[in-house]
């Protein structure tokens, strides 16, 4: 970061409007990375490198994920059926799961994923989302699962109480006003949780949480879901390629 002159007085208006241009244009850069990337839970026996769930017997209803790998789009609903209440799974299921709610998870990862005959999990703030109320209904009635990231996406493990169980349970009690859908799980922003946050995750009722940690996410851990990072430039053709 450049320092200000000590001789008293403010920066010429030009160099900062240049310093402000910089840092706007890598908040720009850096957003762009990441608009398209989602996080995957994936699913199925111990050979798949990827987030080991546990294999499924099959079941009736889901739809097979094209490139004829076998994969078949599930999901975390479909998932914590399968674990906690006796339902069943594909053979190989994969959750993937989007956070912010960026205007590209609507315009590009929604027909895209359509296309390949898959859903996906939509980790959204109840404020300050870049999409529509239309583009979430859109995405819900395409099968889309909906999970809360907290109101203002803030660093959970910063807040004290209050603040933690209006962002936790605030914000699911928002989303399934505005949808109407049940809201089962959560997502920690950028992946920063601690025991309290994980208590009160506990105590508004969800199921189970996401979190940023790369790994096989297991049912002994429903707060602490591991998922893999699946970056926009490989796309839906790269991920079932790397799957195979």
């Amino acid at each position: 970061m450049a320092e200000q002159p000590t001789g008293g007085g403010d920066w010429p208006g030009e160099r900062m409007a240049e310093l402000r241009a910089r840092r706007e244009r890598r908040r720009r850069s850096v957003r762009r990375r990441r608009l398209f990337a989602a996080g995957a839970l994936l699913i199925g026996g111990a050979s798949i490198v990827a987030v080991l769930v546990g294999g499924g017997s099959g079941a009736a209803g889901h739809r097979r994920a094209s490139g004829g790998n076998g994969y078949e789009a599930v999901t975390l609903e479909q998932v914590e059926a399968a674990w906690y209440h006796g339902g069943t799974l594909p053979p190989k299921p994969v959750v993937l799961s989007f956070d912010d709610g960026y205007r590209p998870q609507f315009t590009y990862a929604l027909p895209e994923l359509r296309r390949h005959g898959w859903a996906g999990v939509l980790n959204l703030k109840a404020e300050g989302s870049d999409l529509y109320a239309s583009n979430v209904e859109a995405m819900i009635d395409a099968g889309w699962e909906l999970a809360a990231h907290t109101i203002h996406h803030l660093d959970l493990t910063e807040l004290d109480a209050a603040q933690l169980d209006k962002e936790v349970a605030g914000s699911r009690a928002i989303l399934r006003r505005e949808y109407g859908v049940p809201v089962a799980d959560f997502c920690y922003p950028a992946g920063r949780f601690d025991e309290a946050a994980i208590a009160a995750v506990k105590a508004a009722g969800y199921v189970g949480a996401t979190s940023e940690i790369s790994g096989y996410a297991t049912h002994a851990r429903p707060y602490e879901l591991a998922r893999f990072e699946i970056l926009g430039s490989e796309g839906v053709a790269g991920l079932t390629a790397d799957l195979r």
